[in-house]
């Protein structure tokens, strides 16, 4: 669904809070489970979302002011993750079954074309993929506990990371080629109880590591 943000008008809780208050203005209807997530189009009026009832759709707002999907690919497994590249439209996705999925989005959004399969993560959940297209790398966390890094170009792994847990989360930044894994804290029970000196400790109840990420890594 899509939300505007007007400002109230003649409301006294709007005039008392100066908050603009956010106004329904469209609902994307038809996935039959949990939406995992969904991007916009730039300089388009569609949207791309995926779901656990395996559907990979692309919505596209018509004459009638309505969006309606003019794709609606089912995938093996539930759709888990995506990261999308508008310049390029390629589109990744990650399954349930561990697996990333790359597409090619065409030029008038009615088809998605399959141009790779990467099997990433060992029938493990896969949290998170980004696609770094500067570098031309495919990057990808799962249930696994593992990160991993892929040549779009090639297909081949190029490096990656064991954590202590499952990924949870996962973020880039394509110009210090630092990678920033979200992940939980192992039980209290195997966490050293004296933190070292420099270190806080506290009840949080997840943790992020950071890794960089090198072209030379070994597979």
């Amino acid at each position: 669904m899509a939300a505007e943000i007007k400002q109230q008008g003649g409301s006294m809780e709007g005039e008392r809070s100066g908050l603009p208050k956010p106004e329904l203005i469209h609902k994307l209807e038809g996935c039959t489970d949990e939406v995992n997530g969904a991007v916009l189009i730039p300089g388009e009026q569609g949207v791309i979302s995926i779901s656990s009832d395996r559907s990979v759709r692309v919505w596209l707002l018509r004459d009638s002011g309505q969006f309606w999907p003019s794709v609606c690919h089912y995938m093996a497994a539930a759709v888990t993750s995506m990261s999308y590249t508008h310049s390029t439209r390629q589109l990744f996705v990650g399954l349930e079954s561990g697996v990333v999925e790359e597409f090619s989005l065409a030029r008038d959004y009615n088809r998605l074309d399959s141009t790779r399969v990467y099997h990433a993560h060992d029938k493990a959940r896969v949290a998170e993929v980004v696609h770094a297209g500067r570098t031309g790398w495919v990057l990808s966390g799962g249930r696994d506990k593992y990160f991993h890094y892929h040549c779009v170009t090639t297909g081949k792994r190029l490096g990656g990371y064991l954590c202590n847990a499952w990924v949870t989360s996962l973020a880039y930044d394509e110009e210090a080629q630092y990678a920033f894994i979200g992940h939980p804290l192992p039980p209290q029970s195997s966490r050293n109880p004296s933190p070292p000196q420099g270190t806080t400790a506290g009840p949080s109840p997840s943790a992020t590591s950071s890794s960089r990420a090198s072209s030379s890594s070994t597979p």
